[in-house]
């Protein structure tokens, strides 16, 4: 990733690439763009329609015996079987949209350095897409980001030019999230007992990892999940949310402390200038959505 330096910031200027469409639905599909020599703006993402999919899961999980949440009658499916349907259909998934909000704070000696995380983007496999967003110190950093199969692309948040990337930038969850970092998650240790989100609700099952588990896969969720050097995560919550009947993930809550909170914030979100900070505690909430909807996602051009 290109290192943003805090060197060249005007803390009242704001710094922000042009901005690039969400995906909107188109009345006609349209072919897969492919690479040109011609330039042209930012790529810009829009979704189709394609036919639905049939049924992905028809099997009904066995059920426990015990109650759930104090509520006798609510059964709790075999949480391994249960996991291991999602697996199946998360591994499988080629094509969703998410939302990625949140909050890192820094330790800068005593005095919390607070940096939201926002981010909206897409997959459609080989390619994905994403559109970072955060502030600090009054300076607002925008990266937009694409991926092609094993090639990584960033526009700079001050230039507003495209380069080569080696890996995932910031915000970015790569196409093969749900065979890597994702299928790590999927496979953490969680609570034997699985809850039932109430008739009124949007249905489905929650989990909750189990108490002292261990592991850094959560990172890949903002463009980390390829850092050479593994960082220390600490104090791990983990809550998912399934979809009944397709055991699709339509929800991630997380909270966790980084170790090495400076060089979190160096090596990932390119923020040179908090190199030296000590400690990170993170809250995400990440939401998958439009599964199985095709996006367009353009690719840019290197000048």
């Amino acid at each position: 990733m290109a290192p943003i330096y805090f060197s060249t910031w005007d803390p009242t200027a704001t710094a922000s690439p042009t901005s690039t469409p969400f995906p909107s639905p188109t009345s006609t599909p349209t072919p897969v763009p492919t690479p040109t020599e011609t330039p042209s703006p930012s790529p810009v993402p829009t979704s189709m329609p394609t036919a639905t999919a049939g049924p992905r899961v028809s099997t009904l999980l066995p059920q426990s015996t015990g109650s759930v949440s104090g509520k006798s009658n609510h059964k709790s499916p075999d949480i391994e079987l249960l996991l291991e349907k999602v697996r199946d259909v998360m591994s499988g998934t080629e094509a969703y949209s998410y939302a990625l909000s949140g909050e890192a704070v820094l330790d800068a000696g005593g005095v919390p350095v607070r940096v939201p995380l926002d981010t909206v983007g897409g997959v459609d496999v080989p390619r994905a897409y994403s559109k970072f967003k955060t502030t600090l110190m009054g300076m607002k950093i925008a990266i937009d980001s694409v991926q092609d199969g094993p090639d990584f692309f960033m526009k700079d948040s001050l230039s507003g030019t495209w380069a080569k990337t080696t890996g995932p930038p910031a915000g970015l969850i790569t196409s093969a999230f749900w065979q890597s970092g994702g299928a790590d998650i999927l496979n953490l240790p969680y609570d034997d007992e699985v809850q039932n989100k109430e008739d009124n609700d949007t249905g489905g099952y929650i989990l909750a990892l189990a108490e002292g588990s261990k592991g850094w896969t959560l990172l890949g969720l903002l463009g980390a999940g390829n850092s050479p050097t593994p960082f220390t995560l600490k104090d791990l919550e983990l809550q998912l949310q399934i979809a009944s009947g397709t055991y699709e993930v339509m929800r991630m809550d997380a909270k966790f402390s980084i170790q090495e909170g400076g060089r979190f914030a160096s090596e990932i979100l390119g923020l040179r200038g908090l190199a030296g900070l000590g400690s990170t505690n993170i809250e995400l909430s990440v939401e998958f959505y439009d599964f199985g909807k095709r996006l367009l996602i353009g690719l840019p051009v290197i000048q």
